[in-house]
């Protein structure tokens, strides 16, 4: 792919960890648009998805028919061989990036990729969703194409598992004690060690030895940033807004309680990976493959389940207040 600042969104990791799988399944050593349009379809709660039943489309169903009429030659025996990126997924991931700068998504998500795949005329898949009537015309006259704010939990902290309420009110003490009146990743990591029952927590104890020297390091880091300016609100950082996205964008894929946990948390900083808590993570060698391949332990339930009582602190303000700007 060419050079890009943007990441893809946990959403669209995990399309194209499906899309791998299908590639794989059909005996083919090629990721190719065909793949990407499948799992596209067959993700039911992704945003690109959800477009298209905007449109009065079932996802589900044309895949159904994107199988039997173009990915027919399926081969005996998986493919064991090493699938690689065919030059049309490089050239979609360009378009998708594109979109996704010309937007300032702050991430590539499934949608850009639907939206490259019927701006590349040329590829059979785009010809196939022509026919079936969805066209680049058809996409742009949604009135939602942007980001799905309303699809998000993020404005309703109940929707917060119980241990991601806990961590986020501890990268809020982290920041009061610091006097710093912007949340980032780095409070909100403090915060998952200091929240020994969430998941995230139990990953990285099953991938790092010495959490205590994690939190020491991490801990005069965030002191070293120094106090804020005398701002009555307390404020989220960009890279912690973009964690947030990401991990509401997949809890709606795969996760029956629709509940933002705390493995996703800590994907979602992994993914951020130029900030601080992502390089500390990364020197611990801490990355998403090794996270994705961690048990998940117990299901995370969403806090109005929990009997434990919860303040209102201004981080859920923050929040809300948030939501409304971009909604």
């Amino acid at each position: 792919m060419a050079e890009s600042n943007l990441k893809f969104s946990l959403e669209a990791k995990q399309v194209y960890d499906a899309a791998y799988s299908f590639a794989r399944f059909f005996g083919q050593n090629q990721l190719k648009a065909e793949h990407l349009l499948l799992s596209l379809l067959k993700t039911p709660q992704c945003e690109a998805s959800l477009v298209l039943t905007e449109l009065g489309i079932k996802p589900h169903h044309l895949g159904d028919k994107l199988r039997k009429e173009i990915l027919v030659t399926k081969s005996d025996i998986l493919s064991t061989e090493t699938i690689r990126k065919s030059s049309e997924i490089e050239a979609i991931e360009l378009l998708a990036s594109q979109r996704a700068e010309k937007q300032k998504a702050g991430f590539i998500s499934t949608v850009h990729l639907l939206h490259a795949i019927c701006e590349s005329q040329n590829l059979q898949a785009n010809k196939w969703l022509r026919y079936h009537g969805i066209t680049q015309d058809k996409l742009q006259n949604l009135p939602t194409l942007e980001r799905r704010w309303e699809s998000l939990p993020l404005q309703n902290s109940d929707y917060f598992s119980g241990p991601v309420r806990t961590i986020l009110v501890n990268a809020q003490m982290v920041a009061n004690q610091n006097k710093q009146n912007t949340a980032t990743t780095s409070h909100v990591l403090l915060g998952i060690l200091k929240t020994p029952e969430s998941n995230a927590f139990k990953q990285l104890s099953h991938l790092i030895e010495d959490l205590d020297t994690l939190s020491v390091n991490l801990t005069r880091e965030i002191s070293a940033r120094g106090e804020s300016s005398s701002d009555s609100n307390f404020n989220l950082g960009d890279d912690l807004k973009m964690m947030l996205l990401s991990a509401a964008n997949a809890s709606k894929y795969g996760n029956g309680l629709n509940c933002i946990d705390s493995r996703l948390l800590l994907l979602g900083i992994v993914e951020q990976d130029k900030t601080l808590a992502a390089q500390l993570l990364a020197k611990s060698s801490v990355t998403l493959e090794q996270l994705r391949n961690q048990p998940r332990f117990v299901r995370e339930y969403p806090s109005r389940f929990s009997t434990k009582p919860y303040k209102k602190l201004s981080v859920f303000s923050s929040l809300r207040r948030w939501f409304k700007r971009e909604k």
